[in-house]
């Protein structure tokens, strides 16, 4: 469950292309060495006939750890400043959580993170990651903070639970057991997390979308584990928990993109062959039923739509589902178009 390890940094903003074909992956992202010929465990995921340097956009997606063009799990060598930093600002009035502040959890108040990286830094190593089971042992937080990342962003499913008609005791009780997990608490005190909700830290089980009545219960339980204040505007806005984040000046700036797929997403259609190749649990609308069918909700769209004009040199969008899934009847982007 990690795509990661510990490497020599390397250039996020100045990544040159090979002299010798001009389709290859620079050597830090092909997963060789170059010298020793040994292989590295920096995998590429959906990045056919692409050289996934030139990509300005990029996009993940969870559920399975399906983490689109995960060459971007990259060490930048970009220098930070040692001179301190001024407190973080918002540039603008979008839903973009402000940094620079450690918060302690709602739930567990004994349980506090740190602060975000002020907006004027450098982001020079991420870590990725989606789904996780709070009742195992959750060793792989050892490794992640062994590595040492700026940031670490996590997908969704990040706790597995079902509210039923009689309550979401089971969420809560997740969210207990999570932080049980001393390989998690350590780990949680010391790296800068950010994260947004999949179907099963939604308490809607398999398939969650806008017809979950435990939505809103679910996403405030988030947003208290997290330590996000009463006045967060992620608690009240429409279509979800969606927000953005950015860092580094312009000319090395990257923006990360917390997409909410579940919220607001209409219920996708199901199958007429269960099972079969392409067809297993869904297949795309008609064209004729597509009609009011919505993947993020009108707010969201629009949100987005303004995001991707803000300049920014790399954009990280992260999506709970999957989005370049054309071989699959899971859920994907594909089923409604």
């Amino acid at each position: 469950r990690l795509f990661m390890k510990k490497k020599e940094a390397t250039p996020l903003f100045t990544q040159p292309k090979s002299e010798s074909n001009e389709h290859s992956l620079p050597e830090h992202l092909s997963g060789i060495d170059n010298a020793s010929g040994k292989g590295r465990f920096i995998p590429h995921l959906a990045c056919t006939n692409r050289t996934a340097y030139s990509i300005k956009v990029y996009i993940i997606s969870g559920s399975l750890f399906f983490l689109l063009c995960m060459s971007l799990v990259y060490l930048n060598s970009l220098a930070k400043t040692s001179q301190p930093q001024p407190p973080a600002t918002v540039r603008s009035n979008d839903p973009v959580v402000s940094t620079g502040a450690i918060a302690t959890s709602m739930l567990h108040p004994e349980l506090s993170f740190p602060s975000l990286p002020n907006t004027d830094d450098h982001i020079n190593r991420l870590a990725f990651g989606t789904g996780s089971i709070q009742t195992n042992a959750l060793e792989y937080w050892n490794t992640i903070h062994d590595y040492q990342p700026d940031l670490t962003i996590l997908g969704g499913d990040f706790v597995h639970a079902k509210c039923s008609d009689n309550g979401c005791d089971e969420l809560y009780q997740a969210y207990d057991d999570l932080v049980t997990q001393p390989m998690f608490v350590e780990a949680s005190k010391a790296l800068p997390i950010v994260a947004t909700l999949d179907d099963q830290d939604y308490g809607g089980g398999e398939g969650s979308h806008q017809s979950n009545r435990h939505k809103d219960l679910a996403r405030n339980v988030f947003l208290d584990f997290w330590g996000a204040s009463d006045d967060d505007q992620r608690r009240t806005q429409k279509g979800g928990i969606y927000t953005s984040y950015e860092w580094g000046p312009l000319g090395e700036r990257l923006q990360v993109i917390l997409l909410d797929t579940r919220y607001a997403r209409s219920k996708f259609n199901p199958t007429d062959k269960p099972g079969a190749q392409g067809k297993e649990e869904y297949i795309p609308f008609d064209e004729k039923d597509e009609k009011g069918k919505t993947m993020l909700g009108g707010s969201q769209w629009e949100w987005l739509k303004h995001q991707l004009d803000r300049p920014a040199d790399v954009r990280l969008i992260v999506s709970s589902i999957q989005v370049l899934a054309d071989g699959t009847g899971l859920e994907c982007w594909r089923m409604i178009e």
